[in-house]
């Protein structure tokens, strides 16, 4: 019997252009019941195969978008992708195939994204480009909601990647991020310290911090969690935790 291969990914998307959203306006699907907003433009991902949940590969593509000729001066500034890094890309359709076949066997896929909004891109994409979704990603995990829940935060917030990040003692270089292969990279080993209980004594000091019911003023959390903590808390606020 073949190990679960744990496929962590991330997409970076560009706008699709005004012209467009007018034209498509009235137009609604009937899985999804919206527009196509967005399109991928970069894949990045990362796979972990059992036992042990070991790093075997990565994977990174960049995608040509078909409803934009430009990449939105927002998006540039955000991820440093610019247009003339995707005119020669792949399309939509080959890139998927691409990522499929890397993906492997259907049977034993199971994909991780931090967040729902990877998984309803691509389904709502496939979709409007007449894309067949691709069979192997169907098992599908929002890594957002089983991060806090596997390691006992009560979190009354979304939690960013980055701040998931800080709680398990793993850098995170902002200037990297936003690319899909290096937010993969990290929400990876987030999956890793999860799936193989890692987590319990790397971030025990935290959780007890945080499911604790006593308000913690900032100088006591430093001397429990360290100073690179008491800073994280106290750039999120109390009210958070």
């Amino acid at each position: 019997m073949m190990n679960t291969v744990h496929v962590v990914l991330d997409f970076e998307m560009n706008p699709v252009s005004r012209e467009i959203k007018e034209q498509n306006r009235e137009k609604k699907y009937s899985r999804h019941g919206r527009n196509l907003q967005s399109e991928i433009i970069e894949i990045g991902a990362v796979k972990l195969e059992d036992p042990g949940c070991v790093k075997t590969d990565e994977f990174s593509i960049l995608v040509k978008p078909e409803y934009n000729d430009s990449i939105e001066p927002k998006i540039q500034k955000l991820t440093g992708i610019c247009t003339e890094d995707v005119q020669d890309a792949v399309g939509y359709s080959e890139a998927m195939r691409e990522f499929s076949d890397w993906i492997g066997s259907k049977e034993h896929a199971r994909i991780y994204s931090w967040s729902n909004s990877d998984s309803n891109q691509i389904r709502c994409e496939c979709e409007f480009k007449d894309v067949e979704f691709p069979e192997n990603m169907s098992d599908w995990v929002d890594f957002q909601v089983m991060f806090p829940r596997e390691t006992g935060l009560q979190i009354k917030r979304q939690m960013s990647l980055e701040y998931a990040a800080e709680l398990g003692g793993i850098d995170f270089d902002d200037e990297s991020a936003h690319r899909a292969l290096y937010d993969a990279q990290k929400t990876a080993e987030l999956v890793h310290m999860v799936l193989t209980g890692e987590y319990k004594d790397k971030m025990k000091n935290v959780t007890g911090v945080l499911r604790s019911d006593v308000e913690i003023g900032t100088a006591t959390m430093a001397d429990k969690l360290g100073s690179k903590y008491a800073e994280l808390m106290e750039r999120f606020g109390s009210s958070e935790v």
